[in-house]
């Protein structure tokens, strides 16, 4: 059973190292995000882990490729499943509103974890004792570009899908570079005169 287990994990890390299921390191935050293709490595080192665990008789770590099984559950809880995305698999509707003025409206704000957010969830969903840049998942609930991106977790608390969220912040960055664009366009027509 062990060498099953330890097979699976060496099978999960060896595609996470060979670029399989390899993401983007987020602002500072090692968390990983899957991108190619790969919506299975996560499940598979999140079954690896679980198995060792439960089999597990004291709290002793277990280690394997320089990874401890903490490690590693924390990349499991952190690989995001793709997104289907094709334009043949969507009902597609125009955003009247401006998506730049909507997202302006949201803030950023400088901040760390309470000790009430340390004791539920330490180590998990992206609570450490660092300090962060980020948003506040209230302020996205009442915006129409970012309220699909939240929801209760199992404490009652708002929590953000950050996989939805950089859908958005990937369509309001094209509408930024159309802008831009436009506005570079203008200003060169300006200088030639």
């Amino acid at each position: 059973m062990w060498g099953q287990i330890i097979q699976a994990i060496d099978h999960a890390a060896q595609r996470l190292n060979d670029g399989a299921g390899a993401g983007l390191k987020l602002a500072g935050n090692s968390k990983i995000a899957s991108n190619s293709g790969n919506s299975t490595l996560g499940s598979d080192i999140k079954s690896a882990v679980d198995a060792i665990k439960s089999s597990k008789t004291n709290d002793n770590e277990f280690e394997i490729g320089g990874k401890t099984t903490s490690d590693l559950a924390e990349i499991a809880d952190n690989v995001k499943d793709e997104q289907v995305s094709d334009e043949q698999l969507k009902n597609e509707s125009v955003f009247n509103d401006d998506i730049i003025d909507l997202f302006s409206k949201i803030n950023a704000y400088d901040f760390a974890y309470t000790d009430k957010a340390k004791d539920l969830y330490l180590g998990n969903k992206g609570v450490d004792n660092d300090e962060h840049v980020g948003v506040m998942a209230q302020e996205l609930q009442q915006n129409p570009i970012t309220d699909s991106t939240v929801a209760k977790d199992e404490n009652g608390y708002l929590s953000i899908d950050t996989k939805e969220l950089t859908m958005a912040d990937t369509a309001v960055l094209s509408d930024v570079c159309k802008r831009l664009l436009q506005i570079e366009e203008r200003l060169n027509k300006l200088e030639a005169k």
